[in-house]
Parts: C-alpha cells; structure tokens; sequence
C-alpha cells in the first residue's frame, strides 16, 4: 500500500504510521498531547518526518503492513513559548485509524 501525502497547510507536519492493539481507545500521550513514541509496545511503522513535509511539500511512504489496526498522526508539538498554550497537532485531531485485512 502507498500512501500519497501532501501538505497544504502553513506549516511543516509529519506523517507517522503506528500499529494499534485491538480495542486501544488512543495513542498514549504526554502533558502536553503529543504522542509518547516511546511508550513500552509501542512502534511508528512508516513515517515522513517534518523536515520533508513542510507547506507545499508531496511526498510517499509504502510500508509493509501486515494485516491489523492502525493509526495515522502527526506529532509536531508548536510550543507556546510563553505567549499561550502549547499546540499539539494529534490533540487537535491531526489522525485517523483505518484497518489492514
């Protein structure tokens, strides 16, 4: 499977594939509301990290997935740098889940 995956947003985001255990209500996350990439059992499959997906920016991934549950993110974390709260993109709903048969 390839994913096609453009950003037409202002700012650079990352596409992250993760693998999720049958019945796990969300992705475990820090104070903030970004992900925890190194929780225990938990893997990013396939990513395309920031630094290749800012504005304008197309790019592809073709992981190997195997059949099961899956989640879809981006884990870019706008800090408030004192001037409000900090921003985090899988807390404002930046993923999605889809299963693998």
């Amino acid at each position: 499977m390839t994913f096609a995956v453009r950003n037409d947003g202002d700012y650079a985001h990352e596409f992250k594939i993760a693998r999720l255990d049958a019945g796990t209500p969300a992705l475990p996350t820090g104070r903030d509301g970004s992900v925890k990439e190194d929780a225990d059992g938990f893997d990013i499959i396939a990513e395309i990290p920031a630094r290749k997906l800012g504005p304008g920016y197309v790019r592809s991934a073709t992981p190997d997935l195997d059949p099961g549950n899956y989640v879809l993110f981006c884990n870019i974390l706008l800090e408030g740098g004192g001037f409000g709260p900090s921003e985090s993109h899988y807390e404002m709903g930046m993923h999605t889940t889809f299963t693998v048969t």
